[in-house]
């Protein structure tokens, strides 16, 4: 029974010593092995402080391989650098358009916008631009003119030159309300502006009195003011013009051949 005692205290004792040299071993290790925290935090510092590693000598092979520009020929050749005027100078290769692309360009898109231009039917030139002031419908005016001259060329023409007309009298300044034509003159319709054509007949006494034998573009012309206009005296505030002398050539206030 002692025996036995000894032999499981020898075992005891060899269990100890054998764990005691493994601890030994395992501080040693640790003390010349490099700690792995320290090395994720130092390349963590890198990335914060942005380091980059210098090119390597592939990468600056590769960019070397490129071929030298006119412009470094000529610093490897010369030893300077050239300047602003040598650089714009024709020999630089650079991309540059032909002029005779933006030339083509060019005439192209005049075409393409002369093509979508309307001109006039009776060769008046081109549609001037339509105030909505003065025609709500702006360019459907036009439209209306050249449907108007399947059915009756004449009367388009007619209208499409007192549009003209009101348009120009409306860039000077001076509203209409209306035009009519007749004898190839153009009355427009101003406020308080009449055109009077005068007749004289006959009294029973034998005088001659001067009467309204017609009136237009008037409009608004009070009794009393009738008997005025009619007297040869004209009223306040209006503008009495002759028939006969007050209308417009449209082609020579326009300009059209």
């Amino acid at each position: 029974m002692k025996t036995k005692l000894i032999w499981i205290l020898a075992a005891l004792i060899v269990l100890l010593g054998s764990f005691g040299i493994f601890i030994l071993i395992q501080l040693q290790f640790n003390k010349y092995s490099p700690k792995p925290e320290l090395v994720l935090g130092q390349a963590t510092k890198d990335i914060l402080q942005n380091r980059r590693k210098p090119s390597t000598l592939q990468q600056q092979h590769v960019v070397k391989n490129f071929p030298p520009t006119k412009n470094e020929e000529n610093v490897e050749a010369t030893g300077s650098v050239p300047t602003e005027d040598t650089a714009a100078s024709p020999d630089k290769d650079v991309n540059t358009r032909p002029e005779n692309a933006v030339d083509a360009v060019t005439e192209t898109a005049i075409i393409e916008t002369e093509e979508n231009i309307r001109k006039s039917l009776f060769g008046f030139g081109t549609y001037p631009e339509v105030p909505l002031g003065l025609f709500p419908h702006g360019e459907e005016v036009w439209d209306e003119i050249e449907s108007l001259y399947e059915d009756d060329s004449r009367l388009a023409r007619n209208v499409e030159l007192m549009v003209r007309l009101r348009i120009k009298l409306w860039e000077l300044g001076t509203e209409t309300v209306g035009a009519s034509m007749e004898n190839g003159l153009i009355y427009p319709s101003i406020p308080n502006v009449a055109y009077v054509t005068y007749g004289t007949r006959e009294t029973e006494d034998g005088k001659t009195k001067q009467y309204i034998q017609s009136i237009t573009g008037g409009g608004g012309l009070t009794a009393e003011e009738y008997e005025m206009v009619e007297a040869g005296v004209t009223p306040l505030g209006w503008t009495i013009l002759s028939h006969a002398s007050g209308g417009i050539d449209p082609y020579m206030f326009l300009e059209l051949e």
